[in-house]
């Protein structure tokens, strides 16, 4: 988490120097290098998209997912960072994501109800129909580990 206005104020109070390497940066050898990956923050819709895809099939989604993750380097280079369980303090913060979610499946229901009367009455489909129940679907996705 960071202030705004943090790294400034450091600068100015001549704390921070932006262009100060550590002593022993200089030891690492680049086989030796480490490339960290926030695999939910950077990932998310990669995420989205391999469990959405292969929605019968968690092993599928598993595999596809590992694919796209090994196109970032060797294994022996990635370490991966996945978050944990929530944390205590921001249960709030999850219980009205937990809503939201929930107000987006109804979104969704309620826009493929609405394909469906428009395509029983032989009315037109319009690009806006889909692209609702797609946003819907879209912001109804969670991945847990609950799953």
């Amino acid at each position: 988490m960071e202030l705004d206005g943090t790294w400034a104020w450091l600068r100015n109070k001549k704390i921070y120097h932006p262009r100060l390497i550590h002593p022993n940066s200089q030891i690492v050898q680049p086989s030796q290098s480490k490339i960290r990956v926030d695999v939910c923050g950077s990932f998310y819709s990669s995420i989205r998209w391999a469990y959405t895809r292969f929605r019968d099939s968690r092993e599928l989604a598993h595999e596809a997912l590992g694919r796209i993750l090994a196109r970032l380097g060797r294994k022996d280079q990635l370490v991966f960072y996945i978050d944990g369980r929530p944390a205590v303090e921001k249960q709030q913060t999850h219980d009205r994501r937990r809503q939201q979610r929930k107000g987006a499946v109804e979104t969704a229901e309620k826009g493929l109800e609405l394909i469906e009367t428009r395509i029983r009455a032989g009315q037109r489909l319009r690009r806006q129909h889909f692209l609702t129940c797609h946003r819907a679907i879209n912001n109804a996705f969670h991945w847990s580990f609950d799953v």
